[in-house]
């Protein structure tokens, strides 16, 4: 089972995968936009947390993002 977490790029990058558009999204940084609100350097989407407090374990995210993209 895959624990930890996945970048937004790496997120972006399956969803493309799975619509078979290719990968066209290049890797950027959050200081090359001029954005209002700051950004954190590291931001992952992780759900280590919720298993440890709750005990509830997700299903992989790659599972979970396939069965949403297809019943979109």
């Amino acid at each position: 089972m895959e624990h930890g977490g996945i970048s937004w790029l790496e997120f972006a990058q399956e969803i493309l995968r799975l619509k078979e558009l290719g990968n066209r999204i290049e890797p950027t940084t959050s200081a090359e936009f001029d954005r209002a609100a700051k950004r954190p350097t590291y931001s992952v989407l992780d759900t280590t947390l919720l298993t440890q407090r709750c005990g509830y374990e997700p299903i992989p995210w790659r599972e979970s993002l396939k069965r949403c993209i297809d019943t979109i």
